[in-house]
């Protein structure tokens, strides 16, 4: 009668367990996918609580940068903002910045990024600070043809040529003498 019963508690407390982990895993899963429904910044910053913690954290950063916790005079002061000094914030995820085209100078350095792919919408960026993250995929920089000034050392790019025909070969080469691991050469 007793085991019964300690089998019983047992398997209850497995099945709770379980249906916590699914939920739990599934609401994750659904939280990231979640960004792709909001159209603007205030959207987001709005439901911050329904994104991945990563991106509710640069949410967040972003609001301590514009000095408001309101997301209106936020999204209009980045909007405006042509420069954003973002280092050393310990944000690892870049999809809110996207909604910002606008930004021509962005420091990004001393954070834990490994995706830049949100960058890729920042067309009108001239200057990009990536230095001491733990990028190794450089391609999302391919098309941003008027980035003049990159830093991007202590990294792990192995592969230039992504910049490969640009005419920022300084970027280049500031790439190749700076510690990031073995690099493929840009002419092959």
């Amino acid at each position: 009668m007793r085991n019964k019963i300690r089998r019983k508690v047992f398997t209850t407390i497995f099945c709770l367990v379980c249906n916590v982990f699914v939920f739990v895993d599934k609401g994750l899963v659904d939280n990231i996918n979640n960004f792709d429904n909001f159209k603007t910044f205030k959207d987001l910053c709005e439901n911050k609580d329904q994104v991945s913690n990563d991106i509710r954290h640069t949410v967040e950063e972003l609001l301590l940068v514009t000095r408001t916790s309101d997301c209106t005079i936020a999204q209009e002061k980045l909007s405006k903002a042509r420069y954003l000094p973002f280092n050393n914030r310990g944000i690892s995820n870049l999809l809110p910045l996207s909604f910002f085209p606008n930004f021509t100078k962005l420091n990004l350095t001393s954070n834990q990024i490994v995706d830049i792919k949100p960058l890729k919408k920042l067309t009108k960026l001239t200057e990009l600070g990536i230095s001491d993250n733990n990028i190794s995929d450089i391609s999302p920089l391919r098309n941003l043809t008027n980035l003049t000034t990159l830093s991007a050392s202590r990294n792990q790019i192995v592969d230039v040529s992504p910049l490969k025909n640009r005419s920022c070969y300084k970027v280049v080469e500031q790439i190749k003498s700076e510690k990031n691991r073995k690099l493929i050469p840009i002419d092959k």
